[in-house]
């Protein structure tokens, strides 16, 4: 009975001082496996229509959470993204003494007929490019080219004042990377296309 006593204040005291557990406390069982209870849980999957902005938000976490973009390190601090594309983004908890856990959503991006002409035919060159970008469009006068980051937050924007079809915009300044051009045409339709700056 005594030894029973010891061994529940021991177990009780070892788990509220590390939240990571041993499912075998007691016992030669090398191979048992931690549990721990640092847990997240994200959102849905969500599909958005082209230009949109949605919320990141974490329905369940233990510890800290941070989110990320698929393939990216740098920290989300905007949980209010806007996405040309189909992105992939991670949550990450951080608990003290825990393996840190994590969770992702997918934002689908989808194109709609509203505000998007897909006849538009718009070229946007060099690509990759070293400063100078070079916008065509043939069969629309452009009002205002934005080049933004991969999660949707504008870096530049530029607008337009002459009725020239052909348009110029440097980003010599910009770090290396990939970014978006979203152009702005005169019948407020528009359409972005992904860049690499070198």
């Amino acid at each position: 009975m005594i030894l029973s006593v010891i061994l529940g204040m021991g177990i009780s005291g070892f788990a509220q001082e590390c939240p990571c557990v041993k499912t075998s406390v007691i016992g030669n069982d090398t191979s048992a496996t931690f549990t721990h209870n640092n847990k997240v849980k994200s959102m849905p999957d969500t599909t958005i229509v082209l230009g949109s902005p949605v919320t990141l938000k974490t329905f369940t976490s233990v510890g800290k959470s941070t989110w990320f973009t698929l393939g990216s390190d740098s920290e989300i601090t905007d949980l209010v993204v806007k996405p040309f594309v189909t992105t992939e983004f991670i949550v990450k908890s951080q608990l003290a003494g825990c393996p840190d856990a994590y969770d992702t959503v997918k934002i689908f991006v989808k194109r709609s007929s509203i505000g998007l002409d897909e006849s538009i035919n718009l070229s946007i060159f060099p690509n990759p490019t070293n400063g100078k970008l070079r916008i065509n469009c043939k069969n629309k006068k452009i009002k205002k080219i934005e080049i933004t980051d991969l999660n949707g937050k504008i870096i530049m924007q530029q607008k337009v004042f002459s009725n020239n079809p052909n348009q110029e915009i440097n980003v010599a300044h910009l770090n290396s990377g990939m970014y978006f051009v979203r152009v702005t045409l005169s019948n407020n339709s528009s359409i972005s296309k992904r860049i690499l700056k070198n």
